[in-house]
């Protein structure tokens, strides 16, 4: 599907009048969009997208405005979905049952993800179950309901881009209000600062603090790390701009005494950094992603990224002491990470082994590879046979069958049109050639939205005497997303005459 996401019915005319204008000064090319996949006319990897939730109203289900460029997405085995909403500073949790076509409810706690200088407005990325909480791994400390200093376990964590590893608790809220549902903490807490000098020096270029994409926790009977007794449970910080894979024990300590050559890979090109790390079926799962000036984000393109695997203790993760999974192909900035149902999409891998799907934040698209081999299965597409693309596509997470979706049913993240919106919705199983579902003209609505809101924008800018830079950043927003907008509108007209054609 091509995607951005969408406004029934014909544009207000002063919006017709400025796009006729933006053509005809050359800013709106007439050629369609050229940058996706081909199509397949194979049957595995269809899917059917759902829109669950967004920002934007009646691009999907539900709207929350708290979820803007939602990112990471974390569950326990029976909880609903946690999603870091890095653009709102917070984390929204979305209850969608495993049975049925039960529809999706927003929960009414919402978390405030602290700065180093704040109780609010940090940036979430990566988030994590705590699966060493039952044994007191990962604890936080803060004032109590009696407003006494107590120390428990992270129900929840979250990295951050401010630099800092942030857990969640129901008992423990810095800001002593208590006011989430059932008198429960509405403020996550810093456990790791590592943010340096992110928030004393404003000068991008020169800020050298840790930049969290990811984050992700193994636990073990025994230590992993013999060295350390406390590595019963460990936690995986992929740092952007130092370019490694942080590693903690239980107690918040990091880990120094790790086999030699841990979570490195020799062949990795210049400029290429950690962009995700998850822990699936027991391996340390990284994907890269090339570097900016600032090392703070990605820089996108064809081919530009790689999957490796590691064991839990840092160690090569395949066979014959490698860990290049995957090398360049349709990688473009991959972040999100599954493996998937057994069956879905009717995708299969030789000898049975795992599908994994690997989702690019920088195009979009979703791939599928053997998760041993790292032989490429395809891409996802929807039931009129065009690649699912997903602008701004981040996390993607397996229900857990109880308040947070079905076993069967992949779920995503997204921040599209520039990481300043959000999305949050499903990917099921579908028969080639069945009904497509409202997704795609969501998303052309989306994109008319958004144009309207740039117009107005700009208008408003001219109207008060904005200096001329301001304008200028107006007007280049505004061609960007009208040239998205039409290439979805092109794109969506010619799939409404094919499906009306059978």
């Amino acid at each position: 599907m091509r995607q951005r996401v969408p406004c029934f019915g014909r544009a207000p005319r002063r919006l017709l009048a400025a796009l006729s204008l933006l053509a005809t000064i050359g800013l709106i090319p007439s050629a369609a969009r050229a940058d996706s996949a081909p199509a397949s006319a194979t049957a595995s990897g269809t899917v059917l997208q759902t829109n669950l939730v967004s920002d934007l109203p009646g691009v999907a289900a539900m709207t929350d405005g708290n979820l803007v460029n939602a990112w990471g997405i974390s569950e326990s085995p029976t909880s609903p979905f946690w999603i870091s909403d890095n653009g709102a500073g917070v984390s929204t949790l979305y209850q969608v049952p495993g049975a049925g076509s039960t529809p999706v409810s927003i929960s009414p706690l919402v978390v405030s993800i602290p700065t180093p200088v704040s109780l609010t407005g940090g940036t979430p990325t990566g988030t994590v179950f705590n699966l060493g909480g039952a044994a007191g791994a990962f604890p936080i400390t803060g004032p109590n309901k009696a407003d006494q200093t107590t120390t428990s376990p992270a129900v929840f964590l979250f990295a951050t881009e401010d630099g800092t590893i942030v857990g969640w608790n129901p008992g423990i809220d810095p800001s002593g209000k208590f006011d989430g549902p059932g008198g429960v903490s509405t403020h996550a807490v810093i456990a790791v600062n590592h943010s340096g000098n992110n928030f004393t020096n404003p000068d991008p270029t020169q800020q050298t603090g840790a930049v969290y994409k990811g984050v992700a926790v193994e636990t073990s009977s025994a230590p992993i790390i013999p060295a350390d007794a406390d590595s019963t449970a460990l936690l995986y910080a992929s740092n952007f701009r130092a370019g490694t894979v942080e590693v903690y024990d239980a107690k918040f300590n990091p880990v120094t005494v790790l086999p030699a050559g841990a979570f490195r890979d020799p062949r990795l090109p210049a400029h290429y950094a950690p962009f995700n790390v998850q822990v699936l079926s027991g391996k340390v799962y990284v994907t890269y992603a090339r570097q900016n000036a600032t090392g703070h984000d990605d820089v996108a393109g064809p081919h530009r990224g790689f999957v490796d695997v590691f064991n839990p203790d840092g160690s090569p993760g395949l066979p014959n002491g490698k860990v290049r999974l995957i090398s360049r192909g349709p990688l473009d900035s991959p972040w999100g990470l599954a493996i998937a149902p057994t069956g879905f999409a009717k995708l299969s891998a030789p000898r049975n082994d795992p599908v994994l799907l690997v989702g690019n934040f920088g195009n979009g698209f979703i791939n599928a590879f053997d998760a041993t081999t790292g032989t490429p299965l395809g891409q996802l597409k929807d039931p009129d046979g065009e690649p699912i693309q997903i602008d701004g596509l981040w996390a993607l997470k397996v229900g857990n069958n109880a308040a947070g979706g079905a076993a069967d049913t992949v779920y995503f993240t997204a921040g599209p049109f520039g990481e300043s919106h959000g999305l949050f919705g499903s990917l099921s199983t579908a028969a080639p050639g069945s009904p497509e579902g409202p997704a795609e003209a969501q998303w052309v609505r989306a994109n008319l939205d958004v144009v309207q809101l740039d117009l107005q924008h700009l208008i408003d800018d001219s109207s008060s005497g904005a200096s001329a830079d301001t304008i200028r950043q107006d007007v280049q927003t505004l061609d960007a997303d009208s040239q998205q907008l039409f290439g979805v509108e092109r794109a969506f007209a010619h799939d409404t005459r094919a499906d009306a054609a059978r």
